[in-house]
């Protein structure tokens, strides 16, 4: 189409059109292009011809100086026969034929340095001088012979003479034949291609005459044809110009019906911050509702704050970067006493002559808002105090400005799930909120109280310097009686107090922790405090962990071994293993690391090690002469959590052919406690392999009398509380007789502990033990010093010592199973 859309096709040629064109351009060039390459054949030929000539002209020449050696060398041989001729004329004949050799020879030096020869032309010119050359070597041999013997000498070199000049004849009469054949019929050849030439360019100037023709008649028909579609156009298209006006208008009254009509409220400013458009909705910002007219003119500033958007807007123009900002939060107002938010956007139209100022399209979102403000309420807020929750907590400490000053302390109701069951969920809530609020009136404005969930409350202070005054001071505000309706309720916390030096998440656990430790002992108005020591402390025991890990592996540990004494000959029946850690040429006490490698989970890896090197012992020590001993190896309820401790006492036997009645499985009655069904199915596969199993430190709680009836073991191990007094105190011994004739009945022997002077061994003996283990036997010492105790009779005879007055006195009887003593 032209440049006003009118003429879409008059300029354009059609295919046909194009056809021919592109043909009679190919015609005409082809014309040009057939003469210009006849003017250059023509050109080639003239310049071969004059080539042609030049050479044959030396050949010419070379042909005739031939002729003439010819000659010479036969007045040569004349000369020679004549008896009458002089040596002087000999002499003369002979170099008039040497002069005749010369100029044959420059000839075709000629011939033989030019490059436009063939190759057999080449050969011939070469044979040619060679022949030459030898008749002048032979002439001058001759010549400069004396004049005695001269013409001997010519006469003698006559017949190669006469033979080579005839070669070089021939040569050279064969390439002027070649020569000249080549000549003639280059300049036929060159004739016939011009008429050839000469055809063609008549016939493509006859095409060429006839196409033009036709594409003349061609392009006077498209012109017309053009012309009717072009007027058939143009009618359409001034009907599609008034259709186009005529939805405009109607497009125009519909986008201001909708202006009109719309809730939001649009306006324009210009750059001073003065309206210049509004509508009605915009107009009904303004106090009093004015209509839309009277706003023009009046300054935005007293009803949408936007002048630094203004000013930004106008500085992102003169940038050159889209100028268009939509306000990140909502722009609260207040319209005729009612408190609304809307969302503002602001598009800089200056540019526009249309417009001419910033436009503001000012949406209603007060539902919005106000679900929005409802929600974050919700989720920031517990259901039932109304306190900030855990993520408000979080978000609080997070939001400190001083975090170093603060304390986060964690509050636990003690029993609060009594007051639950015993008044209902209902009362409970009402404590609870009680409680929240009585803390919330008490703490000063700097402090936080929150409610974490469950009787968990939280209070940020700045206000105490020291954490244990905070929870004292929290304590004693819980302690005040809470009257609740009809109920009156007397409460105590424990609390956890960590300092605020962290991101909240983490602060929060930390306070988590603490108060786990604080209520781990069970005991009310528990208080624990995280403070540098703590830090500290945990630092140290983080270094002990990752020693002790590199410790397993590293042979740091030792294995030392406590006698287990028959109460009867006071011989060494076994031993206990106990392992010990050298860490840096000292021991660590077993107090400090065996619980953190039980919390920690290491105890596993440690226990195993313990078990390994318990029977290779034992091994080495019955096979030194010593059957009859057993070992005691101890393990933890965390050993106990899987199946993998029967196949570490299988693999510990059999690598070190120990048999399994050998080995006494030692636990704690705690052990049990977490999964007694599961250690009961341990414990009977252990003894189904046939190791031992000894309850160790029995009677310090946890149905002690149910685990007696329950558990399959053979020995139970008097726990060392039940000795400490048993020599003072009757009631004990009472105790222990009775534990100890329990234990015979059910087939099952008794070990006492921990004993340390002679009086409690001869209570222990005389109350019936079977098995006697403390210091005053003998301390747990290393390997070879295990050999001289049970070899010796030391043990024996402080069993003697003290047993000595308990002549005629109960003696310790054999359980109905005696193969269980140990």
């Amino acid at each position: 189409m032209n440049r006003q859309g009118l003429v879409p096709n008059g300029s354009r040629l059609g295919r046909a059109q194009l056809l021919l064109l592109l043909v009679l351009v190919v015609v005409v060039l082809s014309g040009g292009a057939a003469s210009i390459r006849a003017f250059a054949e023509l050109d080639r030929a003239m310049d071969g011809f004059s080539l042609a000539q030049n050479v044959s002209g030396i050949a010419a020449d070379a042909q005739r100086d031939s002729l003439r050696l010819r000659l010479a060398l036969v007045d040569l041989d004349e000369r020679l026969r004549d008896p009458d001729a002089t040596p002087a004329e000999v002499e003369g004949s002979a170099r008039t034929a040497r002069d005749q050799v010369a100029y044959l020879e420059r000839q075709l030096s000629l011939l033989e340095g030019r490059d436009d020869l063939t190759t057999t032309q080449a050969q011939q010119v070469r044979r040619g001088r060679d022949a030459a050359a030898r008749v002048s070597s032979s002439l001058d041999v001759a010549l400069e012979v004396g004049p005695g013997g001269r013409a001997e000498a010519l006469r003698a070199a006559s017949p190669a003479l006469r033979e080579d000049a005839e070669q070089a004849e021939q040569s050279v009469a064969r390439l002027y034949t070649q020569l000249e054949i080549v000549f003639y019929r280059d300049g036929v050849l060159a004739l016939s291609g011009r008429r050839t030439d000469e055809a063609v360019q008549l016939g493509m100037t006859l095409v060429g005459v006839a196409l033009t023709l036709w594409l003349a008649w061609s392009l006077r028909k498209a012109a017309r044809r053009d012309l009717h579609r072009a007027y058939a156009r143009l009618l359409a298209e001034a009907d599609r110009r008034a259709d186009a006006q005529t939805a405009a208008l109607r497009t125009e009254r519909r986008l201001a019906a909708l202006v009109r009509e719309s809730d939001d409220a649009i306006l324009v400013v210009d750059p001073t911050g003065a309206v210049t458009f509004a509508t009605p909705s915009a107009a009904a910002l303004w106090p009093g509702g004015p209509a839309a007219e009277a706003v023009v003119g009046r300054p935005i500033d007293p009803v949408l704050p936007v002048a630094g958007v203004l000013a930004d807007l106008a500085l992102v123009a003169r940038n050159g970067t889209a100028a268009r900002r939509t306000l990140p939060r909502p722009v609260p107002l207040e319209v005729d006493g009612e408190r609304r938010w809307v969302a503002l956007t602001l598009t800089d139209l200056r540019h526009d002559p249309a417009v001419a100022g910033v436009v503001i399209n000012a949406h209603d979102v007060t539902d919005r808002a106000r679900r929005e403000a409802d929600l974050e309420h919700l989720a920031f807020h517990d259901r039932v105090t109304g306190l900030p929750n855990r993520l408000a907590v979080e978000r609080a400490i997070d939001e400190r400005a001083a975090p170093g000053r603060c304390q986060l302390a964690l509050v636990d109701i003690d029993e609060f799930a009594r007051v639950n069951e015993r008044l209902g969920q209902a009362v409970a809530e009402q404590a609870l909120r009680a409680l929240a609020e009585r803390l919330s009136s008490s703490v000063s404005a700097a402090c936080h109280v929150g409610h974490l969930g469950d009787d968990d409350l939280t209070v940020v202070s700045d206000r105490h310097a020291d954490g244990t005054g905070l929870a004292r001071a929290l304590q004693s505000l819980v302690s005040q009686p809470l009257v609740v309706g009809e109920h009156t309720l007397h409460l105590s916390c424990s609390v956890g107090v960590v300092p605020v030096d962290g991101r909240g998440h983490e602060v929060v656990r930390a306070a988590q922790r603490a108060l786990t430790e604080a209520k781990r002992g069970g005991a009310p108005n528990a208080v624990v405090v995280h403070d540098e020591a703590y830090v500290q402390r945990a630092a140290e025991r983080t270094d002990l962990l990752h020693a002790l890990a590199r410790a397993v592996g590293g042979g740091e540990l030792r294995l030392h071994h406590q006698p287990l004494v028959d109460a009867l000959s006071g011989e060494v029946v076994g031993t206990e293993a106990l392992v010990r850690w050298e860490r840096d040429g000292e021991l660590v006490p077993p107090g400090r690391f065996v619980p953190l490698a039980e919390e920690s989970g290491l105890v596993v890896e440690l226990g195993a090690w313990v078990v390994d090197q318990a029977c290779a012992d034992l091994a080495a020590l019955r096979a030194e002469g010593r059957p009859g001993l057993r070992v005691n190896v101890n393990v933890s309820a965390r050993q106990l959590s899987g199946r993998a401790v029967v196949d570490t006492f299988l693999a510990a036997t059999t690598r070190h052919g120990v048999p399994p009645s050998a080995v006494v499985v030692e636990l704690t009655e705690s052990a049990v406690v977490e999964d007694p069904e599961h250690v009961w199915d341990l414990l009977t596969e252990l003894r189904g392999h046939g190791f031992r199993v000894a309850l160790d430190d029995f009677g310090t709680g946890f149905s002690s009398l149910y685990h007696l009836m329950t558990l399959p073991v053979d020995t139970v191990k008097l726990d060392r509380s039940f000795v400490r007094d048993v020599d003072t105190s009757p009631r004990t011994r009472r105790l222990v007789s009775a534990v100890v004739d329990l234990c015979r009945d059910l087939g099952i022997s008794v070990t006492a502990e921990g004993i340390e002077t002679s009086d409690q061994l001869a209570a222990v003996v005389s109350a019936g033990c079977h098995t006697l283990q403390g210091y005053l036997l003998h301390r747990p010492v290393p390997l070879d010093d295990v050999r001289a105790v049970v070899d010796g009779d030391g043990v024996a005879r402080v069993v003697a010592t003290a047993t000595e007055g308990l002549l005629g006195a109960p003696r310790p009887r054999r359980p109905v199973d005696s193969a269980a003593v140990v």
